[in-house]
């Protein structure tokens, strides 16, 4: 649900969701593009709705990246 409706936002330029066998986190993994400076409030705010933790924030070319795993598995 946290990547459909993140994906439709315009600031969002993708949002993917990797699986555990992909991935060295061992848990699914939640990738965000943003196009902005930061990582915009309502953002954050629906990975805390979801149950997100933040794992990563970091500029990536022109953008931001988040990425982010079940809080459990932070």
């Amino acid at each position: 649900a946290f990547v459909e409706r993140v994906a439709h936002r315009p600031d969002v330029l993708g949002c993917d969701l990797i699986d555990p066998s992909a991935d060295v986190h061992d848990s699914y993994v939640v990738e965000v593009a943003v196009d902005a400076d930061a990582i915009p409030a309502g953002i954050l705010r629906e990975l805390g709705h979801a149950g997100l933790a933040c794992r990563e924030i970091r500029p990536q070319g022109d953008w931001m990246v988040v990425i982010a795993v079940a809080e459990g598995d932070a």
